[in-house]
């Protein structure tokens, strides 16, 4: 019921049924019900809280003997750090995240948390190591034959472009992105890198126009500044800052975010 409320967008509803359901697993507290009420602090804006949930979840999670569990929470903690301005702290836990998801195989995941530090190095203007990044989210992409993990590859590299001022690269790599999604069960999250390929290209001065499922009729994009738009669909959200975040929450609760969507 607390997972069918918050895919309908009732956040604060699956709050209150993952607290109760805390509440009635007594002293068997499960890490993936604190996990579920720290991504939905998150979501909510109160990263505070977040960070309080995850420091009961860590723990447990370790306890379980799950790598995967592990892996999960602490990148969803880093996520959460990040959020309260310690970024030091956010390298370290995702760094952590990495050995116990590569314990599991999880490759996507791998991926994901790989992509999610390669933006946060980006935004940070750290470009130094995110070429290897690319490289490293392709060998994925190859090795396992999915397709997110090349979309998100193609999403990391269009950033790096536009921070290196190659708008032209950027809006390519962008594209090729949302192509990619779009023909995988992450299909709605190519409409936020569409409206970020939109974005670079008014930077670049071209007129461009989204056409998606979603969007409809197709949005034409003006040729005044770039507008942010937030298409909300919970508990996603089409801002392109979450960087197509399979099944997590939505970057977009940052005020620097939020202000301009």
């Amino acid at each position: 019921l607390a997972i069918e409320a918050a895919q309908g967008g009732d956040l604060a509803g699956a709050e209150t049924l993952f607290e109760q359901a805390l509440t009635a697993s007594g002293p068997n507290r499960s890490a993936a019900l604190l996990n579920n009420l720290g991504n939905l602090a998150a979501q909510r804006g109160r990263p505070d809280i977040a960070e309080a949930r995850f420091a009961e979840s860590i723990p447990l999670a370790r306890e379980s003997g799950r790598p995967s569990r592990l892996g999960f929470a602490l990148r969803e903690y880093s996520e959460v750090l990040r959020d309260l301005g310690r970024p030091a702290e956010a390298d370290r836990a995702l760094a952590e995240a990495l050995v116990p998801l590569r314990e599991a195989d999880d490759q996507a995941a791998v991926a994901r948390a790989l992509c999610y530090g390669a933006l946060a190095d980006i935004e940070r203007g750290r470009l130094d190591g995110v070429h290897a990044v690319v490289a490293q989210m392709e060998g994925i992409a190859t090795s396992i034959g999915s397709a997110e993990p090349l979309a998100l590859a193609e999403l990391v590299a269009g950033e790096l472009a536009f921070a290196g001022r190659d708008l032209g690269a950027a809006r390519r790599h962008l594209e090729e992105a949302a192509r990619i999604l779009k023909g995988t069960s992450e299909a709605d999250s190519s409409i936020a890198i569409e409206l970020r390929a939109a974005e670079v290209a008014l930077v670049a001065g071209d007129l461009v126009e989204i056409t998606s499922p979603r969007a409809s009729p197709s949005i034409t994009a003006p040729t005044s500044r770039p507008r942010w738009r937030c298409d909300r669909a919970p508990p996603r959200c089409s801002c392109w800052r979450c960087c197509a975040r399979p099944a997590s929450r939505c970057a977009c609760r940052r005020p620097r975010c939020a202000a301009r969507c």
